[in-house]
């Protein structure tokens, strides 16, 4: 798992670049048709996180309020006022990040090589182990991707 923690530190740090020179007044915009927002793509992430956490035997580290705004199938809105704010949101992600790696560094393999309570991913991510990396390098890179567009959108710079 190592490996796997390594490079979610490396999609940890992308997501503190994508985010650090947003402006807080802009985290829910949503130019060009663009849907996912960054508030949205921030809280998704680390509300995905959270649930792993929870599956590997921790305690979630979002608050139950946050599935109706970022779990699998929300969709983003521009109004501003339904989202925490911007330092909620990274506090709460680098909680749940470091959580996170510290579960899975100590995650037995009896556990990582079981199975998952999520069905509609089984046949992509048989096992926990398979599908805690798919959500923190898969998962996390597709968003991440949405989230470069969204700042070429915004007028900010490459992060990469």
């Amino acid at each position: 798992m190592k490996t796997i923690i390594d490079l979610a530190n490396g999609n940890a740090t992308l997501l503190r670049k994508m985010l650090g020179d947003v402006p807080p007044a802009d985290l829910c915009k949503q130019p060009n048709g663009i849907v996912n927002h960054a508030a949205w793509q921030t809280g998704h992430i680390t509300f995905v996180r959270s649930l792993m956490i929870g599956m590997l035997g921790g305690t979630p580290t979002v608050p139950e309020s946050w599935a109706p705004l970022f779990a699998p199938g929300t969709e983003p809105t521009s109004d501003a006022s339904k989202y925490p704010a911007k330092a909620e949101l990274l506090s709460a992600y680098e909680r749940t990040h470091e959580t996170l790696m510290s579960a899975l560094a100590a995650a037995p393999d009896s556990l990582l090589d079981g199975s998952h309570p999520v069905e509609p991913l089984k046949w992509l991510f048989p096992t926990m182990r398979t599908l805690v990396t798919g959500v923190v390098t898969t998962h996390d890179c597709m968003h991440l991707g949405q989230f470069s567009v969204w700042r070429r959108q915004m007028g900010l710079p490459r992060v990469i």
